[in-house]
């Protein structure tokens, strides 16, 4: 199973949508597949809903093969820990995805990091699912954070407002 979430963000992703819809119907053999899609029009070939609940979040997370996450640090940093290295799609402030780019400069940097597998046109996604097993060989194992190092350094940050 193929797992995509796009989030809850009011704003829509058709090119990812788009690229979600070819894969299904050039390759129904990595099926089923099952989309959170928020705002988005739900691809052809996908089942799924708007809104989904963290465990039914949490549940697809474990379950899928392949996960495709719009870059909501919540959702990777879930994947991660039950083990999923996600593919990224991160949303672009030039397609009308959101405000700024903060999801494309997040991506980047866990890219650089190798927590993930970036794809930052939907166009390539297909190419990049196709070859999942491939592009995972030889990066680390996707493994929860030890969130201690953030905490201590907001406690620093909220100490010193005052």
């Amino acid at each position: 199973m193929i797992f995509a979430t796009v989030g809850t963000h009011h704003q829509p992703m058709p090119r990812l949508m788009d690229a979600l819809s070819h894969l299904a119907n050039e390759h129904p053999e990595l099926g089923p597949f099952v989309i959170q899609h928020g705002s988005s029009a739900m691809p052809s070939g996908w089942s799924g809903r708007p809104m989904m609940s963290r465990h039914d979040m949490a549940e697809l997370l474990a379950t899928s093969s392949i996960v495709i996450i719009h870059c909501g640090p919540a959702t990777i940093a879930e994947a991660r820990a039950l083990g999923r290295i996600p593919i990224v799609v991160p949303r672009a402030k030039a397609r009308g995805e959101h405000v700024d780019d903060h999801q494309v400069r997040y991506a980047r940097r866990l890219a650089d990091l190798r927590e993930i597998i970036l794809v930052e046109d939907p166009t390539d996604l297909q190419g990049v699912v196709l070859n999942y097993g491939a592009a995972i060989r030889g990066l680390p194992p996707a493994t929860a954070h030890d969130p201690a190092a953030a905490i201590a350094a907001f406690e620093v940050a909220v100490s010193s407002l005052g």
